[in-house]
């Protein structure tokens, strides 16, 4: 998916600075907030190649990724609209 893309979804941008980061580089990330404890992001700028964004979540094993609009639009419908029952 494009940056593009994580836009329109209302995905909030976040700036890294070298001076947090101390990497010596300054670099951004996306993250959608879906319930306190779900935050979804995506991968760091100075990785992305071809406009090629994948989004994760830090807590879920580094094997599941969304890679595309389509499947985070899935995602996205599937979590939303799921009634939760204590």
């Amino acid at each position: 998916m494009t940056e593009q893309d994580l836009i329109d979804l209302n995905f909030t941008k976040t700036i890294i600075t070298n001076e947090e980061s101390g990497n010596g580089f300054t670099y951004y990330l996306y993250n959608y907030k879906i319930f306190d404890n779900l935050i979804l992001s995506s991968i760091d700028s100075d990785q992305v190649i071809n406009n090629n964004w994948s989004i994760v979540n830090f807590d879920w094993p580094k094997t599941f990724k969304l890679n595309t609009k389509q499947d985070l639009n899935q995602f996205l419908q599937v979590i939303l609209q799921t009634p939760c029952t204590i």
